[in-house]
């Protein structure tokens, strides 16, 4: 969390690094909550991007591991091999059928309107239908 949340250029907007980072952790505790069901889908090379130095990428390679055997969490990548005719611009989170957050280089975007709502979830059943197989048969329980 603090490899992907600390300054890179120098117009990178000023934050509380350390807040930012308990901030994101805190966010990850809603994953124990097995009442809840999420799915993540990425690019392969979203995990093969290398952010941060060999050691920190095996150990959130490890973590997204560990996460994927949770009964309430599915994680798939789309393949760099896979012909997808369209581009993952930007990072989203659904949170339901009335929020979605797009998060952009200088902070997030909370989008409540149904046509863009809409708009992000069918983005997530594209680029699921691309994803390994268990991500294609997860993406359905989305709009559930």
């Amino acid at each position: 969390a603090r490899a992907a949340l600390s300054p890179k250029v120098a117009s990178d907007p000023a934050r509380d690094v350390e807040k930012a980072v308990a901030a994101r952790l805190e966010r990850q505790r809603v994953l124990d909550d097995e009442s809840r069901r999420f799915v993540f889908v990425m690019t392969e090379q979203a995990v093969r991007w290398r952010r941060a130095s060999r050691d920190l990428m095996a150990k959130q390679c490890d973590h997204m591991a560990r996460v994927a055997e949770r009964t309430n969490v599915d994680i798939a990548a789309v393949p760099q091999s896979a012909e997808v005719f369209g581009p993952a611009m930007n990072s989203y989170v659904v949170y339901d059928d009335r929020l979605v957050i797009a998060e952009l280089f200088s902070g997030e975007v909370a989008l409540r309107d149904y046509k863009d709502v809409t708009y992000h979830l069918d983005l997530f059943e594209f680029f699921g239908k691309h994803a390994l197989p268990r991500a294609t048969t997860s993406a359905s329980h989305k709009r559930e």
